[in-house]
């Protein structure tokens, strides 16, 4: 998808009507790029519209990264990344391959949510981002042998909904309250 074609979806959102917070990246945090990151990714828009949000899986890392993009004039794009799963943490420790088939939803308040494998232990996890830099704990939501090619939608009482393959090829539909 061109920078183009990325601007003019982004020209055709708006701010919720119900007066969804400012969404805002991580202000005054700095922000590295990944060196490997595009794989199984999952865009969405910001509340306001002026921005893209995207989840992807680190293959450098093995790990599930999400980013803000901010349109230059140019039409391209200034990203601004945070690991969310299965990166090496401070502690020293790896959490394991974390992030593969990723999809996320952007909420009107600006809080995010992602659906996504955890490829070592073969469950579907989902992480909930409260805000700026703030990430609940990730949680296994599922048994093992699932979390292949997930989707994922918001129910109509706010709770994620994921429609994912198990290892023998089932379609699976797992409910998240949190």
């Amino acid at each position: 998808m061109s920078s183009l074609v990325l601007l003019s979806v982004l020209g055709a959102c708006s701010r919720n009507e119900l007066g969804a917070v400012e969404f805002e990246p991580w202000e005054g945090l700095e922000s590295k790029d990944p060196a490997a990151f595009g794989a199984w990714t999952s865009f969405d828009t910001s509340p306001d519209g002026t921005k893209l949000t995207m989840s992807y899986y680190d293959r450098a890392q093995s790990g599930l990264g999400y980013a803000v993009g901010t349109p230059n004039p140019d039409n391209t794009f200034s990203w601004i990344h945070e690991p969310v799963d299965g990166y090496i943490g401070d502690n020293g420790l790896d959490s394991g391959d974390r992030g593969k088939y990723s999809s996320q939803v952007t909420m009107p308040d600006g809080t995010v949510w992602i659906a996504y494998q955890d490829s070592t232990n073969r469950v579907l996890r989902a992480a909930h981002r409260l805000g700026p830099g703030n990430w609940e704990e990730p949680a296994a939501i599922d048994a093992a042998g699932t979390g292949n090619w997930a989707t994922m939608a918001i129910d109509g009482d706010g709770h994620p909904l994921v429609v994912h393959c198990t290892d023998d090829g089932a379609v699976r539909e797992t409910r998240w309250s949190g």
